[in-house]
């Protein structure tokens, strides 16, 4: 019988999360993501790595939920990488009645509208 240990299981955890950090920071890098900082591999993996906390303190927990939140933070924050979330966004964030799915519709949605509304003379 094979028995996995905690620390074998923490061990994998860890690899798991490390590689799905290294799939976003690749993503982020193909995508152009302005990220603030110099736009250094190391500028764009603190971004990922506080983006990824964030998402998850917000009850974003699926990889690809967690991609698409990284996709908007720029958007969210508005202004460099250590800048706080816009308001309206941490009201959707904290609410918690809106499962993580409905949170991101809304986030891109708001997007969506400021980018409207800026494009309209």
């Amino acid at each position: 019988m094979l028995t996995i240990r905690n620390a074998q299981m923490e061990s994998l955890r860890q690899a798991s999360r490390r590689g799905f950090e290294n799939q976003a920071v690749e993503r982020c890098i193909a995508r152009g993501t302005p990220v603030g900082g110099s736009g250094t591999e190391d500028s764009i993996r603190r971004f990922v790595q506080q983006g990824i906390q964030s998402a998850l303190n917000y009850g974003i927990r699926s990889e690809g939920q967690i991609l698409r939140f990284l996709d908007m933070l720029p958007e969210l924050t508005g202004n460099g990488d250590d800048a706080p979330l816009r308001l309206w966004a941490v009201e959707i964030l904290t609410d918690v009645e809106l499962g993580p799915g409905v949170k991101l519709a809304l986030l891109e949605d708001a997007i969506r509208r400021g980018e409207q509304a800026a494009g309209t003379p």
